[in-house]
């Protein structure tokens, strides 16, 4: 279906295809750095009554979704997790719009096992999805060691081998996520850093370019304040030596990971004050333990995030970089380049809304940086932390 001769869109259903009435479905699909599965939300009038009848709604039923322009749109299959109704809109049937949450389709093929491996972590991933044909980012890790799968899903898996990965020579620990075009990425920190950048977005109309992809529609600052990062700003670090039994002590500090030289974390702190801990057990290989350190900084890597809207852009997508352009008005009249909020940020959260009463697609994104660079002549600049 194409509407307005700009958006594609199609919808099958365990592999038919579904004629659906504009007016009866909007939807959001969603992914995150942090979570495992990319989900969605689909929102059916039906009217008729027919989709439920014919168990359209039942757990488990296969939906393929694509939407976006029509040389650039997402694909992604998902399986049905649970559905909320509401009330029933025509007496006498079963009229009932339904709120269909849906999670990616390989959810329906995890299972329980027991296996164990002699590998690279990042051997290990590509084997459990071998056999899988979606687009697979998966960084190489460091050195092999032997790995147990005792009783978990493939997720579950992924999930713990994450916390104890390294990669080559960095100290940033691993994201594993898929995206809402069924891509999945097992990658650290530093690597998304590293990457270009999708896209730079305006928060004010470029010269003769009028409102495009990267116009930004609204902005709005969203932290997760001091009380749930606190812990992680100063940490003593314990670990046991295994062959005298002996426990030794350091010092992690949030401006240790990863290394970024000239650069200013915005938080006014005393480095000499411990606000956390962490026990990283045996010292059996340090390769796992220091994993295990930077795996707790990832609370840290997005302290400064903003909440962004712009028009639906499927470049779009968690773990991607982008670079922010903003302005202040220094005497309300005047517009001046904001040095320190614009820059380089990481979509760390990314939903795309189709709204058929608005009849538009916008992009809602959560960009975050741990880093900046700060102007030198900002006065507060010498009292925060500096690297």
């Amino acid at each position: 279906m194409i509407h307005n001769d700009l958006y594609y869109f199609d919808l099958k259903i365990n592999g038919q295809t579904i004629n659906v009435l504009e007016n009866d479905l909007d939807f959001q699909i969603h992914d995150s750095v942090n979570c495992f599965y990319n989900n969605a939300i689909l929102n059916f009038n039906d009217v008729s009554g027919s989709l439920r009848e014919f168990l359209l709604f039942s757990e488990g039923v296969e939906y393929e979704l694509s939407f976006g322009f029509k040389d650039n749109f997402l694909r992604c299959k998902y399986t049905v997790d649970s559905d909320d109704t509401k009330e029933q809109t025509k007496l006498g049937t079963i009229s009932l719009p339904t709120k269909l949450s849906l999670v990616n389709s390989f959810f329906k093929k995890e299972e329980i096992k027991s296996e164990a491996y002699n590998k690279k972590i990042s051997e290990i991933v590509s084997d459990i999805f071998s056999s899988e044909n979606f687009k697979k980012n998966i960084e190489t890790t460091s050195s092999k060691a032997i790995w147990y799968r005792p009783l978990q899903t493939q997720k579950e898996f992924i999930e713990m081998l994450c916390k104890k990965a390294n990669p080559y020579g960095e100290n940033t620990p691993y994201y594993c996520f898929f995206n809402c075009d069924n891509s999945f990425n097992f990658v650290s920190y530093e690597n998304m850093l590293n990457q270009q950048e999708v896209t730079t977005l305006y928060q004010f109309p470029q010269a003769d370019s009028g409102i495009n992809l990267s116009t930004v529609y609204e902005i709005k600052e969203f932290k997760q304040g001091s009380l749930k990062t606190k812990p992680y700003w100063n940490r003593r670090v314990f670990s046991r030596d295994v062959s005298t039994g002996e426990y030794k002590e350091t010092i992690c500090k949030m401006s240790d990971y990863p290394k970024k030289s000239n650069y200013s974390i915005p938080i006014i702190f005393d480095n000499r004050t411990i606000t956390g801990y962490i026990d990283t057990g045996n010292e059996e290989d340090k390769t796992y333990n220091t994993a295990m350190i930077n795996y707790g900084l990832k609370n840290t890597f997005f302290l400064e995030r903003f909440v962004v809207t712009t028009i639906f852009n499927p470049n779009l997508m968690s773990g991607k970089k982008i670079n922010l352009e903003t302005k202040y008005s220094p005497n309300l009249v005047d517009l001046e380049k904001a040095n320190y909020i614009s820059g380089e940020y990481l979509i760390e959260d990314c939903i795309h809304i189709w709204d058929n009463k608005a009849r538009r697609a916008t992009t809602q994104i959560i960009i975050g940086r741990k880093f900046a660079k700060i102007p030198s002549d900002y006065k507060i600049k010498k009292d925060l932390i500096n690297v």
